[in-house]
């Protein structure tokens, strides 16, 4: 849902490989792995928001014990 309102490009499942900066071209080359096959990007702007370096923070919500579907938050 988040991924929704914000209209964020959401990939799960996907693995980062690599991700250069080439100081001459003024560009990032980025590759993934996803759905069995390395893909190559060349985004304007890098992000690093692993999450890794924090405890996660879920938010608590009545009934979400009950829900079946899949909970992501960011």
């Amino acid at each position: 849902m988040y991924t929704k309102v914000m209209e964020l490009n959401y990939w799960s499942s996907t693995e980062a490989k690599s991700a250069t900066y080439d100081d001459q071209k003024k560009e990032w080359t980025v590759v993934v792995h996803r759905d069995g096959k390395d893909i190559t990007l060349k985004p304007k702007q890098l992000v690093l928001a692993t999450g890794m370096s924090g405890r996660p923070n879920i938010p608590q919500f009545k009934g979400m014990e009950n829900f079946r579907g899949d909970q992501h938050h960011s």
